[in-house]
C-alpha cells in the first residue's frame, strides 16, 4: 500500500515538477505551465487568487525559459497580450531601415550584411527557433511541440526530442 502511494506520489509530482516563464515580446514575464502545438503556446499560471490559463500565438512570445518557477507573486495581469490596444505600443526597429547617413549627407559604410544580427552558420534566427541546451549547445529549427516534458524541433527535414530537463530556454522566432 505504502508502494503504491510513493508511486503514485511520485508520478504526480513528475508531471507537476518543472515550471516555465513564458516571455512575451512586451517583455512581461509569467511564471507557469507552458504547452506548445499548432503554433499557439498555452500557459497554465498559478496566482495567490487562483490558477488562470493564457493562449499566446507565436508572434506575441519571445521566448521560454525551463525553470521551476511556477508560481507568480501578487495578481493577474488585467491584460497580457502584445497586442492589445491598452498595452504601450513599441517600435519595431527591424521593420525601419537603417539611417546610413550622416549629418554632412554623406553614407557611412556599415559592412554589415542583411542577414539577423541573431545569425550564425548560415541560420536565419529572424525565422528559426533556437533550443538552447544545459550542455550549451543549441538547436537551431522549428519547435513543433512543447508538451509531456519534452521539446520536439524539426531541424531541415528531421524532427528531434529532447527532454525538458535538458533544456535551459527556447528563444522564439516570431513567424
Amino acid at each position: 500500500m505504502k508502494l503504491t502511494a510513493a508511486l503514485l506520489g511520485s508520478t504526480i509530482l513528475s508531471s507537476i515538477a518543472y515550471g516555465d516563464t513564458l516571455t512575451l515580446r512586451s517583455n512581461i514575464e509569467i511564471n507557469g505551465q507552458v504547452q506548445y502545438e499548432n503554433d499557439a503556446f498555452t500557459l497554465a499560471a498559478k496566482y495567490k487568487t487562483g490558477k488562470r490559463t493564457y493562449t499566446f500565438g507565436r508572434g506575441e512570445v519571445k521566448s521560454v525559459e525551463i525553470n521551476n518557477r511556477d508560481f507568480n507573486p501578487g495578481e493577474p495581469p488585467i491584460s497580457v497580450s502584445t497586442f492589445d490596444t491598452k498595452v504601450a505600443s513599441t517600435r519595431d526597429a527591424s521593420q525601419e531601415s537603417p539611417s546610413t547617413s550622416n549629418k554632412t549627407g554623406k553614407k557611412r559604410e556599415s559592412g554589415s550584411s542583411s542577414a539577423s544580427v541573431f545569425a550564425t552558420d548560415k541560420d536565419d534566427l529572424a525565422t528559426n527557433d533556437v533550443v538552447w541546451l544545459t550542455d550549451k549547445t543549441k538547436l537551431v529549427g522549428r519547435v513543433l511541440l512543447i508538451q509531456n516534458e519534452r521539446v520536439t524541433i524539426q531541424i531541415r527535414a528531421v524532427q528531434k526530442q529532447v527532454e525538458e530537463q535538458k533544456v535551459v530556454s527556447v528563444l522564439v522566432a516570431p513567424d
